[in-house]
């Protein structure tokens, strides 16, 4: 689980840096129509999209891995993120209509939120293994190379021990690189 929470937190400073550089205009991030992910987190909602939406497939435990996340950039001063992480054993096999849960040991997904206020406190948080996580695939497209689907979880602070409730995930053209 340490693992997983480090890789949430590059993943998500990696979005960051390329959504605050200097080199990008504000049709870089404004302007692609796709890439969505929306979900509320707590009651309040959450929303990215464009090249704050992203998403990399890659080999994991003698499987593969779709990592899938994106930053809220609405407000600058407080950044939220969320990613969704399935676990699969073949990437090339994964097709709509595939269901996933925190207990499944053949398809595991797992996912994580974390806040970064005015760059100084950050606030991580992590699934655990749990059937109330699930997601699902609902396209795909190999040659475009987008995927969508829907996901819930509960991510909670390992330090805190609070919980934010993930609810009504959807991940509409996520571009993913493999």
């Amino acid at each position: 689980m340490r693992l997983f929470r480090i890789e949430l937190m590059i993943f998500l400073g990696v979005i960051t840096f390329a959504c605050v550089s200097d080199d990008l205009d504000e049709a870089d991030i404004f302007g692609s129509e796709e890439g969505e992910i929306t979900a509320t987190i707590n009651g309040s909602s959450f929303r990215s999209f464009g090249v704050s939406s992203t998403a990399f497939v890659e080999d994991f435990a003698g499987g593969d891995q779709l990592v899938i996340g994106g930053i809220d950039i609405s407000d600058l001063d407080r950044l939220t993120g969320v990613t969704v992480v399935f676990i699969i054993p073949d990437f090339s096999a994964l097709s709509v209509g595939d269901t996933f849960s925190g207990s499944s040991m053949d398809m595991i997904m797992t996912g994580g939120y974390a806040i970064d206020i005015n760059g100084d406190n950050t606030i991580g948080a992590t699934t655990e293994l749990a059937a109330s996580n699930t997601a699902a695939i609902t396209a795909i497209d190999r040659n475009r190379k987008l995927v969508s689907g829907t996901f819930s979880y509960n991510a909670i602070d390992e330090d805190t021990k609070h919980v934010y409730e993930v609810r009504n995930g959807v991940f509409t053209q996520i571009p993913y690189e493999q």
